[in-house]
């Protein structure tokens, strides 16, 4: 495990357990590895349940922070998948900051949390991203689908 990747996740963690933004929680740290965080849309909502939350996974590779992390939704027994034009049946995000074009070493796991509560909040498109179907049967890892970001209002 990279001393750098382990030693800015250990301030991460701390500062997100000591003061997590609103809607925010951190509900499962594996070794710095892998977590998993709760991103809450607060209010009401046109297409997600009044105050509905939704699962997120963070996976940490050893050059963290140089690249990004992969970042899924994930369905639980008691969370689902959000409906978003930018966001696959299977969990996987299409956004920029999460590729390494638009990903820089500032950017911390909260920085994502808020701008994916944002991107939900700000959604008013009740569908899947056009290519849904046929990409459910590729790569379910972030890393392997070469993303053409395009579409930014939504």
């Amino acid at each position: 495990m990279s001393d750098r990747r382990t030693k800015r996740l250990q301030t991460e963690f701390a500062r997100l357990k000591k003061q997590p933004p609103k809607g925010i929680k951190v509900v499962h740290c594996d070794n710095f590895r892998r977590w998993e965080v709760d991103i809450q849309i607060i209010g009401r909502h046109p297409i997600y349940r009044a105050d509905e939350t939704f699962r997120v996974r963070f996976i940490f590779h050893n050059d963290y922070p140089i690249s990004p992390p992969e970042v899924t939704f994930r369905q639980t027994a008691t969370h689902r998948v959000p409906i978003h034009p930018h966001i696959y049946s299977y969990g996987v995000i299409c956004l920029n900051i999460l590729g390494k074009e638009g990903w820089t070493a500032a950017m911390t796991v909260e920085s994502v949390c808020l701008s994916l509560q944002s991107m939900l909040a700000s959604n008013r498109e009740a569908r899947r991203p056009l290519d849904d179907a046929i990409s459910r049967h590729s790569s379910r890892q972030p890393s392997g689908i070469g993303f053409y970001y395009d579409d930014n209002r939504v």
